[in-house]
This record gives structure tokens, sequence and C-alpha cells, in this order.
């Protein structure tokens, strides 16, 4: 028997838990281009953290564990500065 569709249901489960926790469901106001691209990189911002700290801790110590720590920290400092460019922008 085929566990397609049980692997379709967990994945699926996987990303709806995934989308809550970024908060994907929630409308950015104003709702300008520059708003929502700002929200969407906080959003990647809030997902990175949680994977740099709750998930990488748990792998195992390899090459490729290190390379990919090293990939998120790097997409992290990018969204960080995002962050700083909009606290700066709403202090104004």
């Amino acid at each position: 028997m085929s566990q397609l569709p049980d692997q379709i249901e967990e994945a699926t489960a996987v990303s709806n838990r995934i989308r809550a926790a970024l908060g994907c469901g929630e409308i950015t106001e104003p709702h300008t281009p520059e708003n929502v691209s700002r929200a969407r990189l906080l959003r990647v911002r809030a997902g990175l953290c949680h994977v740099l700290t709750e998930i990488m801790p748990g792998i195992t110590a390899s090459g490729e564990r290190d390379e990919l720590y090293a990939w998120l920290f790097e997409i992290h400092s990018v969204t960080r500065a995002e962050e700083c460019q909009a606290r700066l922008e709403a202090d104004k």
C-alpha cells in the first residue's frame, strides 16, 4: 500500500505549522509594496532565527551542517539589515 497520502498529509501539516509561525496570514497595513516587502523579509528573518536556534543545534555536526549554518547566518544578516532600516524609517 502506498504511503504517499500519509506523506502528503504530513508535509501539509508541517507547512501549515511553519506558515502559522511566520504569520503568513497577516495583512500588512498600510498595504504598500514597500511595507509588504519589508513584512515578508521580517517573516523570513523570524524563520531563519528559528532554524538557527531551534533546529540546527539538534543536527549532528558535519561539514554539510556547518556550511548550511553559514548560509543561513548570511541570509539572516541580510534580513537584519532590512529590520534596522525599517526601524530607522519608523523613528523619523
